[in-house]
Order: structure tokens, then C-alpha cells, then sequence
């Protein structure tokens, strides 16, 4: 990134955007820009007039930076009228501000009607209005900020050549920063581009603190200059700075809506994809040669030629993956780079704390060999092998093995309790608000006595389904994230990082038989010792999958689906045998 080029662009199309502007309301535009600089000025004379007149008053005599064109019999009236001009000051200010408003909004609903006919982005006039009145305020913010550097240059020529030089010395530190490509200045690199809004902040109060020690200094070495001339000095660089910030902060905006902005201002322009930041990110830390030296240094090999990093389509979104080939003596070892998007960094951070409590090897997930970040992306390596994709037409039976594996593991007592420091289990997300939104797709009042009668079972059907066994649900379990050991025994489990505790159950495969449903059951009768031998029964993995589901619809907006789901829930011989039972105890 070359700061002074990317500067120079954008001052040259932020001209053409303001000249368009010009063009379709030039009345209403000019209004609007000059209306905004006077309630700045206005904003700036109500803060400065007071200060005026507590000097003046709280002085037994006209101080001598007041003499020249004040006598000491006329310091009453002087003292009226600077609190009269202050209130005067203060109240245009606000009307000032308000008939700015006022016509930003006249304006942009022109410019919001003239955008292009067909919608190209979302909230198209809302956008139109609102590039329009950030673009006048910014016009406004610049053209106060020259002001006030004309105005300190008048009184303070020295203050003004000092702020201009600093800001000089600023801006090519700041280009220096964006360009370099040097490892120790990464961060701040980063810092620069990615927080503009706080480093602008930095340097403005930099410039402010050091700007109030030029002002100072004469004043600490015999007399100063007038002392009002520099109270006026230190009010109107505050002022300025901070007109400056908020102008470069909405440059940095505007261009990242640039492609926004011109299908909207100007008519007939296509609009274009722009590419996302992590996009971007991506490309660059992970191109070909990178990735290869990458993975040399943290399997500590030494020559990267011996390293193949080869890019793999993940199935999982904010998950990159690279399949790493290490050929040694001709022999190959492979290895899984995960490359984890900063929104989702917390997904290594979850998958570590699960294999804190509970060894990999138990839940089928491959040995970790190194956990490491690139610039915002944790990745980590994992080992598997000479592992192979697994088939189509194995993977119903490879996954009724894991999920039968994972069913008769117990959970740690103590990840059980820190899970539930955070999240809720399943009989605690079953509430009546999750049932009543499913209330929209029904259609008939049979469908809605269903949905009460549901709604009634709510406390059985908790009591049901926190009687059964946790166990640990891996939402990520599909065929792109499991792949099968060289000697086809085991299966590797390549993800973890969304790992949840649910009822045994939550997940069944999509096609599965009585027999096998009913064996499993069995099964997890005689393993899990926190459960009473010959309580779990087909119709209880039934039943919890069958809430698991609607959970999910109910989140994808699919109420329709979630509403068959309770119809198949009430027809549970679970529940008619708890009504069963309740009748007979009447």
C-alpha cells in the first residue's frame, strides 16, 4: 500500500463525487456545506466569548491584552456584550446545525432519487442520503480546518509553521509505515491501516500537547505575546485537529464504499464485487512459497523443497485448509494445516480447552504437532498419515461407528461444569418463546392445539431428556472433515473447533434401521455408568433428535419443518406413556 498514491486517488475522486453533487442540487449542496462551516465557527466563538468574559470580569482593571480597544470605564458594557454575543454565538450554532440537517436530508432524498433504477446494494436511498450528508460534512470539516490554519497563521505564525511541519513529518512516517514490508514494523503495519480511526487520534493529540508547549514557551521566558491572541490559538487548533480526524477518518470509509458509492452518484455505473478484507489477507500470507517455508519452520525441517502445501477446499466456513506432503528418503508424511479466519478464532481456542480435559486419541481426532499465528489467523497442524477421504457409499456405516463411540464416552465431570458456566443444555433451550415462534406457520387450529399441547409437555419433555446420558456432539462430522486411517480401522475427526455437550442422540445419520437404532440403545444401556441399566430405549435417541432438529429449523427459519417435528414429538410413545401413567396414578 503506497499512502501518498492512495491519497492522491482519492483526493481526485472525492473531487469528481462533490462536483456530481454540485451538479445534480447545486443550491442545496452549497447551503448545506456552508451552513455546516458556520456552525462550526459559531460552536467555536460561543466557547471562546465566555472565556472573554470571565477574564475580563474576574480583573479588578482592563487586562493590558484588552486595553487597546477597551477603557476601563466601558469594561460593564463589554462584559454584556461578550456574554450577549456568547449566548448569540450558541444559539446560531444550533440553528446552524439543524438547517444543515435539514437540507443533508432535502438533498440526499434528490440524490437518493436519482441513484441508478435498479437497486444495486441494500438500503439503496437510505445509502444514497447518507454518502450525501457525509460527503457535504467532510467538504465542511476541510474547508474549517484550512480556516483555522489561516487564522492561527495570522496570530501565531510560528504555532501554524510548527503544525504544518509535524503534520508534513506525520504524513511521510505514515506513508514509511504502509509500505514497508519489514517483519518488526508488521504490527504497527497493521495497527495504522486496520485502527486508522485511533492512530489519527494519536497523532492529532500528539500535535495538540506539543502545539500548547510552542504556545507556552515564550510565556516561560520572559513576556509573551497577547495572552488572548493564544487562548484564541490553542481553541482554534483543538478545534481544527479535531475537524481534521473526523475528515480522514471518513476518507478511510469512503473508500472502502468506493464501489458503493459510484454506482449510486453516478448513473449507469456497474457495480463491482470488492474484495474482502480476509480475502485479500489471505492471498498475501498464504501464497505458495509462504505457506512452504511456513510449514518448514514448524515441522522444523530444514529444507522448505521437501515441503508440498497444497490448498484444499474446506467445507467449513472461516476454515482454510492446506494439505502439507513432507518427502523425506522417499517416504511421504502428510499433514493438515488449519487456517482459522479472525471471526472465527475462537474456534482453536475451544478445540484446545475440549483436549485439555479429554485425550484426542478417544474422540478420533489427529495428533496436534504445532499451534502457531500469522499476522490475525491462528493455525494449527495436525498429523494423519497416510489417511484417505472416505467414500460415499462407507460413509453411513463409518458414521454410525463414531457416533457410537462418542455416545459411550463420558464426559469429564469438570468439562460438564465448565460447559455449563456458558452454555445452556438442551432441557434448558427447550422454552415455551422457542416453541411459540413455530406458532407463525400454523395454518389451521388443529395445528395450533398442537402447538399448546406441545407447550403443556414442555416440563415431561425436559424431565425425558435430562435423564439421558451428554455426550460430546461435533456438529462438523461430515466427509469433507473425516477421513480413514492407511490401515482403514480408524477414522480421524480433522475439526473440533465447534464442539458442544448434547443428550445421546442429537444426531442421527439420516438413514438408519430399527434394528440398528435399537442395538445402539442397547449398547449405551450397558456402557454408560451415569445412566440406569435398560433406561435408554430407541425411542429416547428418537426423541432427542427429534428436538435437536426443531432447534435447528427454528434458527434457519424453517417453521414449517419445525412444526412436523413437534407433530412427530407428540406422537412419542415416551410421552403417551407418561400420560398413561399419570392416568393411572389418578
Amino acid at each position: 500500500m503506497n499512502l501518498y498514491k492512495e491519497a492522491i486517488t482519492f483526493s481526485t475522486w472525492f473531487a469528481k463525487i462533490n462536483l456530481k453533487l454540485l451538479y445534480m442540487c447545486p443550491f442545496i449542496t452549497t447551503s448545506v456545506i456552508v451552513a455546516a462551516v458556520l456552525s462550526r465557527i459559531t460552536r467555536l466563538m460561543a466557547f471562546f466569548l465566555p472565556l472573554k468574559v470571565i477574564i475580563l470580569a474576574g480583573s479588578d482593571r482592563v487586562p493590558r491584552y484588552f486595553q487597546f480597544f477597551i477603557e476601563q470605564e466601558d469594561k460593564p458594557q463589554w462584559i454584556i456584550i461578550f456574554t450577549v454575543g456568547a449566548i448569540v454565538s450558541y444559539i446560531a450554532y444550533l440553528l446552524l446545525d439543524a438547517l444543515s440537517n435539514h437540507l443533508s436530508h432535502i438533498g440526499g432524498n434528490k440524490v437518493a432519487s436519482s441513484a441508478n433504477a435498479m437497486t444495486v446494494i441494500a438500503n439503496q436511498e437510505t445509502a444514497a442520503r447518507s454518502y450525501y450528508e457525509r460527503a457535504n460534512q467532510t467538504v465542511a470539516d476541510t474547508l474549517f480546518f484550512t480556516l483555522g490554519m489561516l487564522l492561527i497563521a495570522f496570530v501565531n505564525t510560528t504555532l501554524f509553521l510548527y503544525i504544518i511541519t509535524l503534520l508534513l513529518a506525520m504524513f511521510i512516517i505514515s506513508i514509511y509505515l504502509t509500505s514497508n514490508s519489514i517483519a518488526a514494523l508488521k504490527r504497527l503495519k497493521s495497527f495504522v491501516i486496520e485502527k486508522t480511526s485511533s492512530y489519527v487520534t494519536i497523532l492529532s493529540s500528539i500535535i495538540f500537547l506539543t502545539g500548547f508547549l510552542v504556545i507556552l514557551w515564550p510565556y516561560l521566558h520572559g513576556e509573551g505575546p497577547n495572552l488572548l491572541l493564544s487562548l484564541l490559538s490553542l481553541i482554534v487548533m483543538k478545534r481544527s485537529l479535531s475537524a481534521a480526524d473526523s475528515a480522514v477518518v471518513e476518507a478511510k470509509k469512503f473508500t472502502l464504499a468506493k464501489t458503493n458509492i459510484n454506482a449510486l452518484i453516478f448513473r449507469g455505473h456497474k457495480i463491482a464485487r470488492r474484495e474482502r478484507i480476509v480475502e485479500k489477507a489471505v492471498q498475501e500470507l498464504f501464497h505458495k512459497e509462504a505457506r512452504s517455508e511456513m510449514a518448514a519452520e514448524q515441522l522444523k525441517v530444514s529444507d522448505s523443497q521437501n515441503i508440498q502445501s497444497l490448498w484444499t477446499d474446506s467445507p467449513l466456513p472461516g476454515v482454510s485448509l492446506l494439505h502439507i506432503k513432507h518427502t523425506e528418503n522417499e517416504i511421504t508424511t502428510n499433514y493438515l494445516q488449519q487456517i482459522f479466519h479472525p471471526r472465527h478464532k475462537q474456534m482453536p481456542e475451544r478445540e484446545a480447552f475440549l483436549f485439555s480435559h479429554i485425550k484426542r486419541k478417544q474422540l478420533h481426532a489427529p495428533e496436534l504437532v504445532a499451534g502457531f499465528q500469522v499476522d490475525k489467523y491462528p493455525c494449527q497442524i495436525t498429523h494423519f498419515g497416510n489417511a484417505t477421504p472416505i467414500s460415499g457409499h462407507s460413509w453411513q456405516g463409518t458414521l454410525w461407528n463414531i457416533l457410537i463411540s462418542h455416545w459411550q464416552l463420558t464426559p469429564p465431570k469438570k468439562l460438564i461444569k465448565s460447559y455449563r458456566l456458558s452454555y445452556k443444555l438442551m432441557h434448558e433451550r427447550l422454552t415455551p418463546e422457542l416453541v411459540n415462534k413455530v406458532r407463525i406457520a400454523a395454518d389451521n387450529a388443529n395445528e395450533n392445539l398442537a402447538i399448546d399441547r406441545f407447550l403443556a409437555d414442555i416440563p415431561k419433555i425436559s424431565n425425558i431428556v435430562q435423564s439421558i446420558p451428554l455426550y460430546i456432539h461435533n456438529r462438523d462430522i461430515q466427509p469433507g472433515s473425516v477421513v480413514m486411517t492407511a490401515d482403514a480401522t480408524q477414522p480421524l475427526i480433522t475439526v473440533w473447533g465447534r464442539w458442544s455437550l448434547e443428550p445421546v442422540g442429537a444426531r442421527l445419520p439420516r438413514n438408519y434401521t430399527n434394528e440398528e437404532l435399537t442395538f445402539a440403545a442397547e449398547l449405551l444401556s450397558k456402557s454408560r455408568l451415569d445412566a440406569d441399566k435398560g433406561t435408554i430405549k430407541a425411542d429416547h435417541l428418537l426423541l432427542v433428535n427429534n428436538i435437536r432438529n426443531m432447534e435447528l429449523e427454528v434458527s434457519r427459519l424453517k417453521y414449517r419443518s419445525a412444526l412436523e417435528l413437534i407433530l412427530s414429538t407428540q406422537n412419542s410413545p415416551l410421552l403417551q406413556q407418561e400420560e398413561y401413567s399419570k392416568q393411572e396414578r389418578s
